[in-house]
């Protein structure tokens, strides 16, 4: 008889339980979910070193890149630090808006080896002046599949506009900057060069837990657990 008494307050606790579990996964579907980074691959430190850093003009050093090694199996999105260099070249009036496009290969290996993935070329608009630098995401639709450990090379081209823009590398080896990359090198006009690299952030994008939906799920769990208390209760 007891045995029945029990199933019988399981299956009342299930007919509460249940829909509350269903809600909060339909809570958690229509919460709108912000994207947050998870870094897996950097170089160089937050703050851009004075004496331990610089730009290179992209459009006249190609091939132009980075080899890293990611630990992660995904690539999500490329950070890149982007200086605008007015030294040689036709300088526009400060404070007028200018773009360049630049397209960016994800490569397996080395700067010429296999395309594992590319993005649409992407236009760059900034306002001419001293000092500009932009902090530019180059982010992939869906996460690009890598295999862990192994070597990889992002490709940077100019396809065209202003030719101003400068990704920034850092150099350690001043005594003050930071440690160099251990995963890659800077790849300079087809060259690696060792010991110096491009200032980048490579991770995936994740989506952040919704609020509304863990807070209903948890209601739920503690709705479960009390009932499952006094079920099991003498």
């Amino acid at each position: 008889m007891k045995r029945v008494v029990s199933l019988f307050r399981a299956v009342w606790s299930a007919r509460f339980a249940l829909p509350a579990l269903s809600w909060a996964c339909v809570s958690a579907s229509l919460c709108a979910q912000p994207l947050i980074k998870f870094y897996d691959q950097v170089s160089g430190p937050d703050e851009l070193p004075t004496l331990d850093s610089n730009g290179i003009l992209l459009s006249t050093n190609m091939p132009f890149g980075q080899s890293f090694t990611p630990q992660r199996d995904q690539v999500g999105f490329l950070d890149l630090k982007l200086a605008v260099d007015l030294f040689g070249q036709p300088k526009p009036p400060t404070g007028q808006e200018v773009s360049e496009i630049l397209a960016l290969n994800l490569r397996e290996g080395s700067i010429t080896g296999p395309v594992v993935s590319s993005l649409t070329p992407v236009t760059i608009t900034y306002v001419v002046g001293p000092g500009v630098l932009l902090d530019y995401e180059f982010a992939f639709p869906t996460p690009v599949s890598v295999q862990a450990g192994k070597l990889y090379v992002f490709e940077l081209q100019h396809i065209s506009g202003y030719n101003l823009v400068n990704p920034m590398v850092v150099f350690p080896g001043s005594g003050i900057g930071p440690e160099y990359y251990t995963g890659g090198d800077l790849i300079y006009r087809g060259m690696v060069i060792r010991k110096v690299d491009l200032w980048f952030r490579e991770g995936v994008l994740i989506p952040e837990p919704c609020t509304v939906g863990l807070l209903v799920l948890g209601t739920a769990a503690l709705v479960c657990s009390v009932r499952r208390g006094r079920s099991e209760a003498p």
